[in-house]
């Protein structure tokens, strides 16, 4: 979903108050209820009162629908771990496919360092690397850096923390030392 005023993507589901907002503009994009209205029916017959509730849905967007939709279907697998690529989603919106629309989360333990962000920048001019998940960019980069240092990773510790194959490392390791031309360039702007 994107802001119709500001084209961003940053949006933030507020259920307390019943929005969706950018957060870019602070625009509310749609808003987000159900309405619960208890009612009181008297059975004639016994004499008796009921007090049950009817819910009700207003009319969504047919986005945002979808949206809450895919997010009943990660939290109904339990897969806590996965988030919506919002490009991926709005590609579905527009295609009706739904091919890699989930992601998952990149580990927080990485992103405040600064040599794993200049690679993950660095990375973005080159193709081969570029075309990874964000999984895979991550490790590249830790990688690359390792390589650059002379360190040898532990790539049981690193699989387990970002959800990739030992296997698929290893093949990442190989791609890395392949592309030359990333390695010198990073080399050149962490000095």
């Amino acid at each position: 979903m994107r802001c119709p005023y500001c084209g961003s993507s940053n949006l933030v589901w507020d259920y307390q108050r019943g929005e969706v907002v950018c957060t870019t503009c602070a625009t509310v994009i749609d808003k987000i209820y159900i309405a619960v209205k208890p009612r009181y029916s008297l059975d004639t017959d016994s004499g008796y009162g009921h007090l049950y509730s009817d819910y009700s849905m207003p009319k969504l967007k047919k986005e945002t629908k979808n949206y809450l939709k895919i997010l009943e279907d990660i939290d109904g697998k339990k897969k806590k771990d996965m988030i919506i690529d919002t490009d991926a989603f709005w590609e579905y919106m527009r295609t009706g496919r739904r091919v890699k629309l989930l992601k998952r989360r990149v580990s927080m333990k990485y992103s405040s360092d600064t040599t794993v962000q200049v690679a993950m920048d660095i990375l973005k001019k080159y193709p081969k690397l570029t075309s990874r998940t964000d999984r895979a960019k991550l490790v590249i980069a830790l990688l690359a850096l390792a390589l650059i240092k002379g360190v040898k990773l532990d790539t049981s510790l690193i699989s387990k923390e970002v959800g990739l194959s030992k296997v698929h490392i290893k093949r990442l390791e190989k791609l890395i030392r392949r592309e030359k031309a990333f390695i010198e360039e990073l080399k050149r702007s962490l000095q």
